[in-house]
This record gives C-alpha cells, structure tokens and sequence, in this order.
C-alpha cells in the first residue's frame, strides 16, 4: 500500500508530543531541519488520490467538515506550544524526503516568516448590514433629492411612471453604497493602527455561507478582514471592536463580529502555502468556535467525567484564573449563536428542552466529588463567549465577585419545596370544618325556605374566601416554619399545569440554601408538615440538592 504525507504546518523545533490523532486517526509526528520542523501524518494514498478528494469536495460536506476539523484541530494543538505557519487544507506530499527537501531549500524563507509570527496572532473582523431594506427605505425618506423625485413621480402619466420609479430605486442603491462604503472606510482606520502587517482585506462570504439570513431580515456581509495583532494588543483590539459596534455601528444599522485567534493563513504565505483563500473560507464557515460556560468552581483536582457535552461530543475541560476554575466545552457558534439559540426557542422546543438538561447534567456532574458536594456558581443556560481571551478577562474583572459568593456558598446546599393543591379535598374541608361556613349555615337554618337560593350562593362566596385565606395561611406557614432552617430562602414563578406535567395547581414555588449541618433537620421539618397536610389536600416535594442558581 503506497501512502501520501499530508502536512497541517510548519513550527518552531520543540519536545512537546501530539496527543490528537491527525487525518484518518493515524499518529501525527513531526519532521525537522535545524530548529524548524514539519508536522504531518502518513495517510492512505487511495483516500487522499486527486479524483476522489474533487468528488468529496463537491458532493461529501459531511467528509469535508470532518477532514477541516481535523485539520484545524492539529494546528491548534501546535499553537499551544509553538509559533506555526499554518499550511493550506489538503497540502499532500508523496515521500517525506520531499518534504525534507522543501524544508532544506526554504529553511531561510520560513525561518524568517516563523521569527515575524512569533508574539503575533491572526484576528478577524466582519461587518454585517443588518437590514439593508431598513437602511434604504430610511434614505429614502429623509434625503431632499429623492424626496424631491417622489413628489415630482405624482404629477407624471401613469405610462412613464414606472421608469422614474426604477430611477429612484437606483439612485437609492447609489447613496446607501456610497453610505456603506463610507463606514468601512471609517472601520478600516479606526482598526489598522493594531496590525503590525497591513490588514488582509478576504473575500466577503455570501449570504448562503454566512449563516445570517433569516426570514425577514439578511445580515448581508460588507466587510472580512483579517488583521496580524501583537497578542499584548489583543485585548484592546476587542474592546474597541465592542464600543464602536455598541457605539457608533449598530445604532446606524450595522453588526460588527470579531473572531480569533486563527492560524495565521494570510500572514504566511509559503512554497507549501499557495492561495489559503478556500482553506480559510471554508475553515471561517466551519470552525466558528465558541467556549460555552457551565459554572464556576474552587480550584479542585479532581478531573470532570462526562458522558456528553451540551454540543453532544467532546469533552469539558478547565479555564483557570487564580484559585477558580470556569468549566467550558467548545461549541460550534453556527448552531449555538445567541441568534441561533433564540429561533430555537421560538421553533423546537425539544431540542432547547435537551440542551437545557445536558447543561443541568454537566453542572451536577461538576458539583459531586466523591461522596461530597462542592460548590458551584451555576450559569444561566446559554452563556457562551467567543474566545478563551474574553472569558479569562472576565474571570478576571469578575474574581472578588466569584470568589465572594463562593465563599458564601460553601458547606450549602440549594433544595426547592414545591405544593400542590388537591382542590376537590381542601374545598370539602373548608364546607365541612371552617368556623365561618359553620356559622353561616347554622343561620341557613332558621331563614325561610324562600330565601335559600340567595344564602347558598352567600355560602359559596364564604367558602372561596376562606378557602383563599386559609391557602394563604397555610402556604406562608410552610415557607416560613422551613426557611428557619435555612441560611436564605427565596420564592419562585408559580408553574402552569402545562410545565409541571401535574393535575393539581402549583401553589408554592420556593428555594432553600441549607448548610449542611442542618440539612437533616431541613428534610425532617419537610416530612413533619406533609403528614400535617397532606390529609387537607396539599401535596409538598422536596427536591436537591440543586446547583444554586437562586443564591449565586
């Protein structure tokens, strides 16, 4: 079996051994000359031959995809340790004494290009239009000319009107260019001044491959650029991004979007290299990566031990900052979008019903160590960032806070108390036993016949309003007797009968913070008041412990 070396980069010469299997999962190992080496793997050259690989491009997105990822992933794992050239999708070599050679007779060219690199890394920028019939339809209105052409398109024979309507739609389309290309120009400057190279302006995307179409409105893209940032710099770069997007831009209709760190593909142009311009597209496409957020915890040496993630595959890992540890796993930004995960939940229930559960499982999984719990600053579903940067500068900006309600946190648990209402039982109580209906069919009695429709109905007025103040009574004593065994205690929403999946009405909805030491106690008082009240129709549960969304 003959076999083909596919290469992923070219890095810095160092100890540091791959653990990710590279194409095909076979082992992926590193060639060198001097102090610059090659990384590739050995692969079956019937798999990776001309035709076929044209055909899985073509026809196979799902081999694509996976072959991308792939690719990209064992870059990135040469990123941690190394300055790389990324080196184009699908670079193929058919001995390794060729690609020995190329190392040999390029070393000077890449040794140079690896000392530029280093320190530096690829960021990218994208500027949508948000809704470009919106921003037309606003020059139109306010711009004098075309206002001027509106009025003057009323007073022409209904033969030619047509043509001075078609004149007005290109005239429109004129101003709003003329508009959009003024805001990249000012984009452009206020950005380049964070590149040490000048900025790669990359084929803008359509919509198709964007991602951005929805039913009424398109993100149509403007602009792609990408930009080689010192990393000292990476950060203001971000900031600046998100005050003028939040600033200036998205008030005038347009979304700006960073993303990175990437590969450096359009500051490392090599022999190897070629046009990166369909790997880095196709890579821009699949590979918007985002870190979702589970919880917060104390720094811990225990590994976490999942069966899935909230993206259904890989793994959960740590970001560390200091003595706290932010539990994340990747996430493919296409599917998981905060616009994505909104039309979610206006269209499949079922699958924000999954990923909500998966978010909850991962959480508990995180809080068990052993036989004892730890705590957890538990994240809302959905809390998702676009860089590991952005996350550990939040983990930065928000340390005392995060550590002080850790702190409060510790040696509690969170338990809910949920009652439910058997209305057919606690009604047939109130007629038979409550003092004030007693009363008043006592007096029932000595009234007329004549009169006994109009006092049954008073009855049935009493009979609600006791039923509501004993209700009342009952439900506040319950929440009061327990949170006296609680460190803090918070009421809830009331469930519909629709979300609880139960037959009876949803009368309290409360949360405990118990410490430990008095968590048999808490679960005691809990069964000393349903057999209270379980024989006038309230049905109490208790659940946990619950990762505490209601105390952190």
């Amino acid at each position: 079996m003959s076999n083909f070396y596919y290469l992923y980069c070219l890095k810095d010469k160092h100890l540091a051994k791959f653990s990710l299997k590279g194409m095909d999962k076979k082992r992926v190992y590193t060639l060198s000359y001097k102090n610059i080496e090659a990384v590739l793997t050995e692969v079956n050259s019937k798999e990776f031959e001309s035709q076929k690989v044209k055909a899985k491009l073509e026809k196979d997105l799902k081999w694509t995809e996976e072959k991308v990822r792939n690719h990209q992933a064992v870059i990135e794992e040469a990123m941690k340790t190394s300055t790389v050239i990324p080196l184009k999708f699908l670079t193929l070599y058919k001995t390794e004494e060729k690609v020995k050679k190329v190392l040999e007779e390029k070393y000077n060219e890449f040794r140079e290009l690896l000392d530029k690199l280093r320190g530096k890394e690829e960021w990218g920028l994208k500027v949508y239009v948000v809704d470009k019939e919106k921003l037309a339809e606003a020059i139109k209105k306010g711009d004098e000319e075309l206002i001027k052409m509106g009025k003057e398109i009323t007073e022409k024979p209904e033969g030619v009107k047509y043509f001075f309507e078609k004149q007005i739609e290109e005239k429109v389309k004129e101003k709003l260019d003329e508009q959009l290309d003024g805001y990249i120009k000012e984009v452009f400057d206020i950005l380049a001044p964070f590149s040490v190279e000048k900025p790669v302006i990359n084929k803008v995307l359509p919509v198709e491959l964007t991602g951005k179409n929805k039913e009424t409105t398109l993100r149509e893209m403007i602009l792609n650029i990408s930009y080689l940032i010192s990393k000292e710099k990476v950060g203001e770069f971000q900031k600046t991004v998100e005050r003028i997007h939040h600033n200036i831009y998205f008030p005038k209709g347009l979304w700006l979007e960073y993303s990175g760190p990437w590969p450096p593909y359009n500051f490392a142009q090599t022999k190897f290299q070629g046009s990166a311009e369909r790997s880095k597209q196709v890579l821009q496409v699949l590979m918007e990566k985002g870190f979702y957020l589970y919880c917060i915890r104390p720094q811990t040496a225990k590994p976490i031990e999942v069966v899935k993630t909230i993206s259904g595959e890989g793994k959960v890992y740590i970001i560390s900052y200091n003595d706290i540890e932010a539990v994340v796993s990747e996430v493919d930004l296409n599917e998981f979008g905060s616009e994505e995960i909104q039309k979610k939940a206006e269209e499949d229930l079922n699958w924000i019903k999954e990923k909500a559960q998966i978010h909850e499982y991962v959480i508990e999984q995180v809080m068990r160590v052993g036989p004892n719990l730890i705590s957890v600053i538990p994240m809302k579903f959905g809390t998702i960032f676009k860089t590991e940067e952005s996350l550990k500068e939040c983990l930065r900006k928000n340390y005392q806070q995060f550590k002080d309600s850790l702190e409060k946190l510790k040696g509690k648990q969170e338990w809910g108390v949920k009652i439910y209402l058997k209305e057919n039982i606690f009604r047939k109580t109130i007629e038979d036993k409550n003092e004030a209906v007693l009363a008043k069919k006592k007096e029932i009695e000595s009234l007329p016949k004549g009169m006994a429709f109009f006092t049954q109905k008073q009855i049935g007025e009493i009979v609600n309003q006791e039923k509501d103040k004993e209700l009342d009574r009952i439900t506040e004593e319950i929440y009061e007797s327990l949170g006296q065994l609680a460190f803090s205690k918070n009421k809830s929403k009331l469930l519909e009968k629709d979300f609880t999946g139960m037959l009876e009405e949803m009368l309290l909805n409360a949360f405990y913070l118990i410490e430990e030491s008095k968590l048999a106690s808490f679960q005691k008082k809990v069964g000393e008041l349903k057999e209270k009240y379980n024989s006038l129709g309230f049905k109490v549960e208790v659940s946990g412990p619950w990762p505490s969304y209601h105390f952190a």
